[in-house]
């Protein structure tokens, strides 16, 4: 299904050819594509026409009509309601949570604290942290990618461990 944009742009985008195409009809080939060019905008026009004076969008109006009306008379008594302007203002402002405490990534962890460090929700930098401890290349990936890069570059040390203490 076509969205009301694509429709409003293939308008247009017809409009346009038809117009550059007014002044190429000498020829009988160049006024036969001008015609049908004609014949689609005015196929266009009609069914936006048909849709403008549809009964089914003129209901839909009227049964959105007093949730608008609702909207906007409670926006009218928020002026006047301290708490809820100053709801408004820090919503309208972009007003973000506060961010949590950074936690320090110390230098030299153990594999078990970097495990542990995982288990929290960790920002990018602090994984970069860890992973720059490992010397693990993270320039470019998301978090989830950093932490399944440092994970694996921890089984895989210990993996080598295992194999060099069985030996």
């Amino acid at each position: 299904m076509k969205k009301k944009n694509d429709s409003k742009n293939d308008l247009v985008a017809k409009l346009e050819r038809f117009a550059d195409s007014l002044g190429l009809t000498a020829d009988e080939a160049s006024r036969a594509d001008a015609v049908r060019k004609v014949d689609a905008v005015i196929e266009g026009l009609s069914k936006l026409r048909q849709a403008l004076i549809a009964e089914d969008l003129i209901n839909k109006a009227a049964a959105v009509r007093p949730a608008i009306a609702q909207v906007v008379e409670f926006l009218e008594s928020a002026k006047h309601d301290e708490r809820l302007t100053a709801l408004l203002v820090s919503i309208k402002s972009g007003e973000k949570p506060p961010k949590r405490k950074p936690i320090e990534i110390p230098a030299e962890l153990s594999n078990e604290q970097i495990r542990e460090l995982l288990q929290q929700e960790l920002s990018s930098r602090e994984l970069q942290a860890i992973a720059a401890q490992r010397a693990i290349s993270v320039h470019a990936a998301n978090r989830n990618e950093i932490k399944q890069a440092i994970l694996g570059n921890l089984n895989r040390e210990e993996g080598y461990q295992r194999l060099a203490s069985s030996t």
